[in-house]
């Protein structure tokens, strides 16, 4: 039997029919010898199938959390770009391996930027709506933690100042989510004991 995720669109939105309630179910009564591989691009969503009270809660043998593409492998994928070029083309694309399909090599750096981004029927809109936008949207703590970044505050202390957060460890979760979507990333001072500074 194959089974695939329904899409109905309602209004302007997609709806997603879940089916993880049917995956349990296939891996508790049905299946004898499956390996069954979940993937997709929002952590959300993907992380939300690893909580308790979700259907398939504790039916994963292994978690993997892909990373983009280094500089040196994007360099194997985009091998005809001069060395410059390719600085550049990692420097504003970074080393998502679907996005990385999407750039046109004979076209500038500038000319990918305004095909794949700026216009609005651009190939990777979609792509940055879905896998970014999205999940400032279901948390709007992100990007009062981003704003605060974005003010020059460093300091763990400073930022919880700033987002006016009195709940223990909830600063703690929304760094940990932005690190996670690869947005920012923490620096430990090797001589410290305090690692939230």
């Amino acid at each position: 039997k194959q089974y695939y995720i329904e899409s109905k669109k309602i209004g302007s939105k997609i709806k997603l029919i879940e089916i993880d309630s049917e995956f349990q179910n296939i891996i508790d009564n049905h299946a004898t010898n499956i390996n069954l591989i979940l993937s997709g691009s929002s952590i959300s969503i993907m992380q939300n199938l690893l909580v308790h009270k979700s259907p398939l809660y504790g039916r994963f043998k292994e978690k993997i959390n892909l990373k983009p593409f280094t500089y040196m492998e994007t360099k194997q994928m985009l091998k005809e770009l001069s060395p410059n070029d390719l600085i550049a083309f990692y420097s504003v694309f970074g080393g998502c391996p679907y996005v990385l399909s999407k750039i046109n090599i004979k076209k500038t750096l500038r000319q990918n930027i305004e095909d794949l981004i700026l216009n609005g029927d651009g190939k990777l809109r979609d792509h940055i709506n879905n896998n970014v936008i999205n999940e400032f949207n279901n948390d709007v703590d992100l990007n009062i933690v981003l704003d605060a970044i974005k003010n020059g505050l460093k300091k763990y202390k400073d930022i919880e100042r700033f987002c006016k957060y009195t709940t223990s460890g909830l600063l703690d979760k929304k760094i940990k989510k932005l690190i996670e979507l690869g947005i920012i990333e923490t620096k430990i001072l090797i001589n410290t004991d305090n690692k939230k500074k």
